[in-house]
């Protein structure tokens, strides 16, 4: 069994793929865990200056455990939201949930108070310094979940852990590798990630700044902007890096514009004009 200090699943409603419903435990210090749900809306269009595709609102407690009223709450700010529907699609996160988390036991005696996962749950997990992380989603294979970016999930979550899409980071900072696999985020022994960019060796420069800097001075289509990223050097963990690319490019209106598919920087060249 490993000692679980962080574990976020998400879950997208395959009936309603505007809605995103997850459980998360972070350590909160002092050997506590502080437990909270999560509650996401897709944005079907973004106001001036906005960036993140998704609403998120975080409650206490895992939300299988909360009533429809502390649900209703927690969501208050997000049009639409059915309290009944979120209360099924609890229970099918805690399905998940319960494949990774597991409270201390009389099998576990001395373990009372922690959540523990069973090391089989973690295939791949890599082993760092005694720590074992683990991540696993197909987000890459969903237009709407490609766009999540976890960092902002987890920054609405208290704790002291922090996912990110490069890795995970502890209340020091240390990031680490991660793995990439099914439909829902998890991780066992610190902190989980989620598939973005890159994993084991940081880029030196986001997402944004190599895409601009490959854009200066050209309008080029997205494919031609993912050639030119390999070519800088820029890692991607994602199946499917394009996703990526044309969110960004479809998200940052200001900064780049969009001419009958080909982009450049705003005040920048024509479209079809490459340097």
């Amino acid at each position: 069994m490993a000692i679980l200090r962080a574990c976020l699943v998400l879950v997208q409603d395959p009936d309603d793929e505007d809605w995103v419903y997850g459980s998360c435990i972070k350590y909160q210090g002092g050997n506590t865990l502080g437990d909270y749900h999560v509650i996401m809306k897709y944005k079907n269009s973004l106001d001036d200056g906005d960036i993140l595709k998704w609403d998120i609102a975080v409650g206490d407690w895992l939300g299988h455990n909360c009533a429809e009223a502390e649900l209703t709450e927690t969501a208050s700010h997000l049009d639409g939201f059915n309290a009944a529907k979120a209360t099924a699609k609890f229970a099918a996160v805690h399905e998940i949930w319960m494949r990774f988390v597991q409270r201390g036991s009389d099998e576990n005696p001395d373990y009372d108070d922690s959540c523990l996962c069973p090391k089989n749950a973690l295939p791949n997990a890599e082993d760092v310094d005694g720590t074992l992380w683990y991540a696993e989603d197909n987000f890459d294979q969903n237009d709407k979940m490609v766009s999540i970016d976890i960092e902002s999930v987890s920054e609405k979550v208290p704790g002291n852990i922090h996912f990110t899409d490069s890795g995970s980071r502890s209340q020091s900072g240390r990031s680490a590798p991660s793995l990439i696999e099914t439909g829902n985020e998890q991780e066992a022994g610190k902190k989980p990630t989620k598939t973005a960019e890159e994993q084991s060796q940081p880029n030196k420069e986001s997402l944004k700044e190599a895409v601009t800097a490959v854009l200066q001075g050209k309008s080029l289509t997205a494919a031609e902007i993912l050639d030119a990223l390999y070519k800088r050097g820029h890692k991607f963990s994602t199946k499917r890096p394009i996703n990526l690319v044309n969110v960004l490019l479809h998200t940052q209106n200001k900064l780049f514009n969009n001419a009958d598919g080909r982009f450049s920087i705003n005040d920048a060249p024509t479209p079809g004009e490459d340097a």
